[in-house]
C-alpha cells in the first residue's frame, strides 16, 4: 500500500476503532478486574510498523529490556520494510510480519500473527509508533495483560493503553524509549543511548568496496522528501572532498528505484562509485561503520552509522539536529540552518513549504564541508575552496511559516 493509503487508514479507520476499544477495555477492566502486575515477565512484544531508524535509536533501550530479562521471550511484529532489520537484532527471540501491501494480506497477516500472540499470552506489549492510531488497535487486540505506548495531545484515544509515556518531541528521541522500556526496568535504572549492543552479523569491511571511501547518502526516504538536501549541494560537497583528499573515493548509497535514479547522476569520476540499490541491509551498516567518513540525510542510513563508530556529518533542516543525534556521541556533528517553520516533520502536514525545502536548499555545501574537515582533522576551508552556487533563496515565493493564503487549496499552492 502507498504511504498516503496507510496514513488515510490510520486516521478514519484508527480513529472510531481505538474509540470502540477504549470502551470496551474500559467494561472489561471493570468486570474483570485484571491484576496487570506480571512477575516475572515471561513474554514481551514489541511492535514496530514504520521507521527503520527509529527502531535503531530505540537498540539501546531494547538491549537494556534484555539484559534485565534473559529468560523472557521477546517478539518483535512489524512491517516488511522492518523485519530484515529486526532479524538482526539479537535481543529478539521471534520476528512475526505484517504483510502491508495489500488490504486483504494485512488483514490476513494480521489474524495470523494475533493467533501466535494469543496463544504466547503477551505479559507485557510496547507499542513503538508515537503517531499510529491503527498501531494502538493492534497491539490492544493481542489481549496483553499490560500494553505501554507514546503520548501525544492529538492522540488522547491512546488510553486504550494501559500504560502511557509523554512524547516529548524537543529531547533525542532515544530518551523517549528509554522512559518506555524502563517501565520493566528496576527504579533509578539508567539507559546508556550510546550502548547499542551487537548485531547478528560482524561489522567486517565490504569486499567490493576500495580501502579507503567516505559514505555519501542523499536517499531522504518516502516518509518526508523535505529531508533531502539538493542533489546540486552534494555534487559540489563530494567534488571538495575528492579534491582534498586525492587517495579516498565516495562510495554513494541508497534504496528503491526511485533513490537509484536520482542518485546516478553524481557518478561523474572513476572515484564515486555508486552501489546505490545493489547493498544489502547489512551490507549497508558495514559500508556505513568502515567508513572514514559518513554524510547523510536525517532517515535511516544516520542511525545505522550512529549505532557504529563511523564519523559523521548529519543534514537537518525540516527536523532537529539535537532530536536525533545521539547526544555524548563522538565523531558526530550536525549541519543546520534554522529557519521559523522548521521543525515541521511530525508537527504539521502536509509541510508549510508543500516541498520547497528552503531550510535544507540554505544548507551551503561551504558549510557542511567545513563539518566534514573538522571531523577528518583537515584544514577547514579556504575561501573560495566549494562553490556554494544552488538556488537563490530570493527566488522563492514561499514565505517561511504561511500555511495558508487565498489562493492556496488544500494545502497546496
Amino acid at each position: 500500500m502507498r504511504l498516503s493509503t496507510k496514513r488515510a487508514l490510520d486516521f478514519w479507520v484508527g480513529r472510531p476503532v481505538l474509540s470502540v476499544l477504549q470502551a470496551a477495555a474500559w467494561m472489561l477492566g471493570g468486570v474483570l478486574r485484571r491484576d496487570h502486575r506480571v512477575p516475572p515477565v515471561r513474554t514481551i512484544l514489541v511492535a514496530k510498523f514504520q521507521g527503520l531508524g527509529s527502531l535503531i535509536i530505540a537498540k539501546p533501550a531494547i538491549a537494556a529490556l534484555r539484559r534485565q530479562h534473559p529468560q523472557a521471550r521477546i517478539i518483535f511484529w512489524g512491517t516488511p520494510a522492518m523485519v530484515p532489520l529486526a532479524r538482526e537484532f539479537p535481543e529478539f527471540d521471534e520476528v512475526l510480519t505484517l504483510d502491508d501491501r495489500s488490504l486483504v494480506g494485512a488483514a490476513l497477516s494480521v489474524l495470523g500473527a494475533l493467533g501466535r500472540l494469543w496463544r504466547a499470552r503477551i505479559d507485557w506489549a510496547f507499542d513503538l509508533e508515537a503517531y499510529s492510531r491503527l498501531s494502538s488497535v493492534l497491539v490492544t487486540l493481542t489481549m496483553a495483560r499490560n500494553r505501554s505506548g507514546f503520548a501525544l495531545e492529538q492522540l488522547r484515544a491512546r488510553r486504550v493503553h494501559t500504560h502511557l509515556v509523554y512524547f516529548n518531541r524537543y529531547s533525542h528521541i532515544g530518551e523517549a524509549y528509554t522512559r518506555l522500556f524502563g517501565l520493566l526496568l528496576p527504579p533509578g535504572a539508567t539507559i546508556d543511548v550510546n550502548d547499542f549492543g551487537g548485531w547478528r552479523f560482524a561489522l567486517d569491511p565490504v569486499p567490493s568496496l576500495p580501502p579507503r571511501y567516505f559514505v555519501v547518502n542523499i536517499h531522504a526516504g518516502d516518509l518526508a522528501l523535505e529531508r533531502r538536501w539538493p542533489r546540486e549541494s552534494f555534487a559540489r560537497l563530494i567534488e571538495a572532498l575528492l579534491a582534498r583528499v586525492p587517495d579516498a573515493a565516495v562510495v554513494l548509497i541508497g534504496h528503491g528505484a526511485r533513490e537509484v535514479a536520482y542518485t546516478a547522476p553524481l557518478a561523474t569520476s572513476p572515484r564515486i562509485l555508486d552501489v546505490s540499490g545493489t547493498l544489502s541491509l547489512v551490507e549497508t551498516v558495514r559500508a556505513l561503520a568502515n567508513a572514514e567518513l559518513v554524510v547523510t540525510n536525517d532517515t535511516a542510513p544516520l542511525h545505522m552509522a550512529l549505532s557504529t563508530r563511523a564519523r559523521i556529518v548529519g543534514l537537518f533542516g525540516p527536523t532537529r539536529a539535537e532530536t536525533y543525534l545521539t547526544p555524548g556521541r563522538a565523531g558526530v556533528a550536525g549541519a543546520q540552518v534554522h529557519l521559523y517553520c522548521s521543525p515541521c516533520v511530525h508537527h504539521w502536514e502536509p509541510p508549510p513549504c508543500n516541498g520547497d525545502n528552503q531550510c535544507m536548499k540554505r544548507l551551503t555545501p561551504s558549510f557542511v564541508f567545513a563539518r566534514c574537515c573538522a571531523l577528518l582533522g583537515l584544514e577547514p576551508p579556504r575561501p573560495g575552496e566549494v562553490a556554494d552556487g544552488g538556488d537563490d533563496p530570493g527566488a522563492s515565493t514561499y514565505y517561511p511559516g504561511l500555511v495558508y493564503r487565498p489562493e492556496m487549496r488544500h494545502g497546496h499552492w
